[in-house]
């Protein structure tokens, strides 16, 4: 609480004044957290005083509020990159990052014991404007595919990329000092050196063969621990195949279905696409499951204790593969026709490989209905093409080709077939999807 007080003189964060009348003041509280490591030991207490942002009113103490955070399939892209060309990956943090930006509106806070810019609502934002001035003073240029990744070129390519106040710093070892000076020059640092984890996710890079890996064996714990599965026995199998549950069941009142789903779809989202369609499927049922929902769920539970180690991993020739511009993004896509009993829409899977290892991957329940296992297929494929359209166009500022062409791969003979320009003789059954036709042809070879 003293180093909260400090932070807040140190910086000029506020000044005491009568309040004006009409004038009514927002309150405030102290809030505590526990930071923990990867591993889910204690690293250290905070202590904020923050301002009861819900009491603000819009208009007449806030306007804009939405602030940027890098894509977290955006970072697992830089992270291929770094082992590619074997590169430093360092981080930074900013203390008391809130506090170095200057709100626009005027702002009253009761008092007696201080001011925080934390818990406002547009203190994210101005913090991100203020960053980002910054950087941009220093020569770094935010991307087009993802505002919150800033590239300077030059001899040596330096990067920053920023989730808040965490700053990760891509570059050459010789670079390193600089990049963190020129952040340094203005805002109090934490020089964490070389980054083992970023947003709790663990890294390990091994130079000597090439690789990198991401996981997250503490979070994994953290879901067995809270819903007294710790010591549960191991199974090789997420869900079984072919799997029915019911739908309009009485709910399973005494476990805590919708907390398990959303830790599991963070964890999913985050670091482990193998278990993304069997909780995404698991989803629709949050209002209306039953014991057999649960069972189902404490099952990839009972998978995850088993597989707590497993790892995405990015690897490269050492002696053939360190060209970035050689590798080149592959995407696979797969379709479940009619999956969702309730109405019928299919489901698409989707996922993009660079440096040999995952990036990117979404599993999504397709807006129209399908007609046929085929146009379901073609729904997975038109997405998968849209989002490779997407990060192509970007990737040439980290060095990739994108002149070469992309593969595809889709395991449906009927879509390819129709895909085929020269396959006219599908026309006339496929009229209502001429457009998504006509833009795939466009778009493959």
């Amino acid at each position: 609480m003293q180093e909260e007080f400090k932070a807040l003189m140190h910086n000029g964060t506020y000044v005491l004044v009568p309040l004006p009348q009409g004038r009514k003041p927002i309150s405030t509280q102290w809030l505590y957290k526990v930071k923990l490591h990867t591993n889910s030991l204690i690293d250290c207490y905070k202590a904020r005083w923050v301002a009861k942002g819900f009491t603000q009113r819009f208009s007449i103490n806030y306007n804009s509020t939405f602030s940027p955070v890098i894509w977290i399939e955006n970072l697992w892209l830089l992270l291929a990159f770094v082992n590619a060309c074997n590169l430093e990956i360092h981080q930074v943090d900013v203390d008391m990052a809130f506090l170095h930006a200057k709100l626009t509106e005027e702002i009253y806070i009761s008092q007696p014991e201080g001011f925080s810019l934390y818990g406002l609502k547009q203190a994210p934002l101005e913090w991100n404007c203020t960053i980002d001035a910054h950087l941009c003073k220093s020569h770094f240029e935010p991307t087009d595919l993802d505002p919150c990744i800033y590239i300077r070129q030059g001899h040596h390519l330096a990067i920053v990329a920023l989730y808040v106040n965490d700053c990760t710093i891509i570059t050459h070892k010789s670079k390193l000092r600089g990049v963190k000076q020129i952040i340094a020059d203005s805002f109090l640092i934490k020089d964490l050196r070389e980054a083992t984890s970023i947003l709790g996710i663990k890294i390990q890079c091994d130079q000597s063969l090439g690789k990198l890996y991401i996981q997250q064996r503490g979070k994994i714990n953290n879901i067995l621990t809270t819903f007294g599965l710790t010591n549960s026995k191991p199974v090789s199998t997420l869900m079984l195949p072919n799997l029915q549950l019911p739908v309009n069941t009485k709910q399973h009142d005494t476990f805590k279905y919708h907390s398990a789903i959303g830790m599991l779809l963070y964890l999913a989202h985050a670091s482990r696409p193998d278990i993304l369609f069997p909780i995404a499927y698991l989803s629709h049922f949050a209002n209306n499951f039953s014991p057999k929902h649960v069972t189902t769920v404490k099952c990839i539970m009972h998978y995850l204790a088993g597989t707590a180690n497993l790892a995405i991993c990015y690897s490269c020739d050492l002696y053939n593969d360190r060209d970035v511009a050689t590798h080149v993004p592959i995407r696979y896509c797969d379709a479940n026709w009619g999956n969702i009993e309730v109405n019928r829409q299919s489901v698409s899977g989707v996922v993009f490989i660079f440096c040999r290892g995952a990036i990117s991957w979404s599993v999504k329940t397709q807006k129209c209905i399908a007609l046929s296992s085929t146009e379901a297929e073609l729904n997975a494929i038109s997405e998968a093409t849209r989002q490779a359209l997407y990060v192509c166009k970007h990737l040439p500022a980290l060095g990739v080709d994108t002149q070469q062409p992309l593969s595809l791969f889709n395991d449906n003979q009927s879509a390819l077939a129709i895909i085929d320009i020269l396959s006219s003789t599908y026309h006339g059954h496929m009229k209502h999807y001429d457009i998504k036709l006509t833009h795939l042809r466009d778009t493959t070879s």
